[in-house]
């Protein structure tokens, strides 16, 4: 609880903007002196914890058991949460069924589309790591949570690495994927490839066919994810996706 927090002290949820599921609505988030500031950039990753504890704290933007396409709108200024639009301009909707998991983002990470992957050999995707959350409840729309590692799924997304970190609420009693039901587990490899199939696209493929990489791979995947924000932000990567950095 003392990182929570620390954390809601640095950023918290602001105000929404526009009407929800709109097109022009947005979720914005101010600092401490309540003035707008990036979830992104200002939310601590804080590497120490993760290495001691398994836990890292993760800006939620899609509730289970919804099916708007909430995202960090990485190009904006101060990166408010927006829906996602499909090719034609209209407002994104998953089409394959209700969300099974709560759905978010470790803040300053970033997936660099120049870095290749070792296990996949697959350039980033270009943006922060995602986050699956196994709660039986779902979590509200950008709030801030610290949540445990439980370890990690490899998507591959055309040929983007696209790194799914699985995790619980830290005040779960959940050390591993292990104590979850098999089943569970089959349910979120079969989401993740299956669910743009009713867009006329493709099934993703995963890493390793499937493969659960561990807790201490997971937080290697989110050390090295964080070393590619800071190269990002440093200016020894380049900005191909024209993000705004603060």
């Amino acid at each position: 609880m003392l990182l929570r927090s620390k954390i809601l002290r640095v950023v918290r949820r602001g105000g929404e903007a526009g009407r929800r599921f709109e097109s022009d609505w947005q979720l914005n988030f101010i600092g401490s002196l309540s003035k707008p500031t990036s979830p992104w950039h200002n939310i601590p990753c804080d590497l120490d914890r993760l290495n001691d504890a398994s836990e890292c704290p993760v800006v939620f933007e899609m509730p289970k058991g919804t099916r708007e396409k909430l995202e960090l709108a990485t190009k904006v200024q101060f990166n408010p949460l927006r829906q996602d639009r499909n090719s034609n301009g209209t407002l994104r909707k998953l089409t394959y069924g209700d969300l099974p998991f709560n759905y978010g983002f470790v803040p300053q990470t970033y997936e660099d589309p120049q870095v290749l992957d070792p296990i996949t050999g697959c350039g980033g995707d270009g943006d922060p790591l995602d986050v699956v959350e196994l709660s039986e409840h779902a979590i509200n729309i950008g709030e801030i949570l610290n949540v445990r590692v439980l370890g990690a799924l490899g998507l591959i997304d055309g040929e983007e690495m696209d790194w799914k970190i699985l995790t619980i609420d830290a005040r779960g009693w959940q050390r591993s994927v292990v104590d979850f039901p098999s089943n569970r587990i089959d349910e979120i490899r079969h989401w993740f490839t299956h669910y743009k199939v009713t867009d006329g696209k493709a099934m993703n493929r995963l890493a390793r066919d499937g493969h659960i990489f561990s807790v201490i791979e997971a937080i290697d995947i989110i050390r090295g994810a964080h070393h590619q924000y800071e190269a990002l932000k440093e200016g020894k990567s380049p900005n191909t996706h024209n993000l705004w950095l603060g």
